[in-house]
């Protein structure tokens, strides 16, 4: 019997209450209507989901199938196929609840909707696809390096300093996007980008 394991990125959900019913919701449709066992973590942070899909396989076993459900955005799902890779009987489900999910967007526009729908997700058959390796990670579309990873860089590090904001302004796209904007500017100015070949 597939074992339904979720990561959640906590970060991607704009109140605690929001992200409080989403687990309900899960939570209450492998009551009702779902086929086999659901588990349920929060990543923490960055890498955090390795480190839980390690653990969980210790104690599941490697014979049963295991459906990892990467919940957030690009980020959440980068870490959910890191900890996979190498595992046998993985599968990876995108959950794009975050700010960036272009992952999803390949498969075509407007179909968010689709992918968060859990009842669908875990009956649904899996396709392979192809992953990319750059160093010892791992990714499903893209890797971002030089200029535009710098600039993504500072633009988390200029978010970490909105945590004290109220909450209107940490979900904003307007400031996500003037954030993302702020950054790309300060890697314009980072010598040891500039100077990179």
């Amino acid at each position: 019997m597939r074992k339904h394991l979720f990561i959640i990125n906590p970060v991607s959900f704009k109140a605690r209450a929001n992200l409080d019913a989403f687990i309900s919701s899960v939570k209450h449709q492998f009551k009702t209507a779902i086929k086999g066992e659901c588990d349920v973590h929060i990543s923490l942070f960055p890498r955090h989901a390795v480190q839980i899909i390690r653990q969980y396989i210790t104690g599941a076993g490697p014979e049963d199938p295991v459906r990892v459900y990467a919940v957030g955005g690009d980020g959440i799902l980068f870490d959910c196929l890191n900890g996979i890779v190498g595992l046998p009987n993985m599968e990876l489900a995108p959950v794009p609840c975050g700010h960036t999910n272009d992952f999803v967007r390949a498969f075509g526009e407007g179909l968010e909707g689709v992918f968060r729908n859990v009842l669908l997700l875990a009956g649904a058959s899996t396709i392979s696809t192809d992953i990319l390796r750059c160093g010892s990670n791992y990714a499903l579309n893209l890797c971002t390096v030089g200029l535009e990873s710098a600039a993504i860089f500072h633009s988390v590090t200029l978010r970490k300093g909105l945590r004290v904001w109220p909450q209107f302004f940490r979900n904003s796209s307007f400031i996500y996007n003037l954030i993302y904007s702020l950054g790309g500017f300060m890697a314009m100015l980072d010598q040891k980008i500039l100077k990179q070949k």
